[in-house]
């Protein structure tokens, strides 16, 4: 009952797909999202004072509001993963119930399947952000997987609306589904990659002695998404993997630097 019974494949035909770079960008997902996303970044590049002010309002505005929303999100879905995973719908094996994959190990020395393996699991993830956060990444990660490797629907956010809305996904309801998608993820990574910016520079005037200027911040973010253009276009190994490597080198000089020039305790 519980296993995958039908698949569901999206008409090709009716999804126009635009190939560049050696990627495919739907259309008109693609083109409307990054007008949008143009659009909002020209507006508040040409009107700072007007548009801080606007977002500062409509910030403090959503908050007074809305803040039992905020509260109340993250202890439903993670209500809603603790009900999934010890309901019958847990039993579920993504990809198919003769699918297998040693993909998920664990990078201790630990065996995986185990009870050590599963209480380490649990306190690093608990140390890292915390049972409320994870279970909002958990839900979106499970619902792509779900749809994407059980019922052969394509991994984008749409699919998961498939039991509501059917094959009326493939029009222009899955097209706004998608375009939020975007839209949301863009400005969530502007947040991060801006509050990144500013405490990178903060670092630099600290060690440094330099002052920490909007044009200092304009070219940390630049220099960031160059790097993160070259990883996408490298793909998953010669891209990201390899940033990844880069990444943990530094980190552990960085630990290996704060260990011996102290103080260690």
């Amino acid at each position: 009952m519980f296993q995958k019974e039908k698949t569901y494949k999206s008409p090709v035909k009716d999804q126009k797909i635009i190939k560049a770079f050696g990627m495919e960008m739907h259309n008109p997902v693609f083109v409307i999202s990054a007008l949008l996303i143009l659009i909002f970044s020209i507006i508040t590049l040409v009107f700072p004072s007007a548009s801080n002010s606007a977002l500062n309002g409509a910030q403090l505005w959503t908050l007074s509001k809305f803040d039992w929303f905020y509260s109340l999100i993250p202890v439903l879905i993670l209500t809603l993963c603790v009900v999934l995973a010890v309901s019958p719908f847990g039993k579920i094996k993504l990809g198919g119930k003769d699918y297998y994959t040693d993909w998920f190990g664990t990078p201790f020395n630990v065996s995986a399947e185990t009870v050590d393996a599963r209480r380490l699991a649990f306190t690093t993830s608990v140390f890292h952000w915390g049972l409320s956060a994870w279970s909002i990444y958990a839900i979106v990660g499970l619902t792509l997987a779900f749809f994407a490797y059980n019922m052969d629907l394509p991994l984008t956010i749409r699919s998961a609306f498939f039991p509501i809305f059917g094959e009326k996904i493939w029009g222009w309801r899955g097209h706004i589904i998608d375009m939020f998608a975007v839209v949301s993820t863009i400005f969530g990574l502007a947040c991060t990659i801006g509050i990144g910016a500013t405490q990178a520079t903060g670092g630099l005037s600290y060690i440094f002695d330099v002052e920490a200027t909007k044009s200092l911040q304009i070219i940390l973010i630049f220099t960031i998404t160059i790097i993160a253009i070259f990883s996408i276009l490298r793909g998953m190994n010669g891209g990201v993997k390899l940033l990844s490597n880069v990444n943990m080198f530094f980190a552990g000089l960085l630990l290996f630097f704060v260990i011996m020039a102290g103080p260690t305790v």
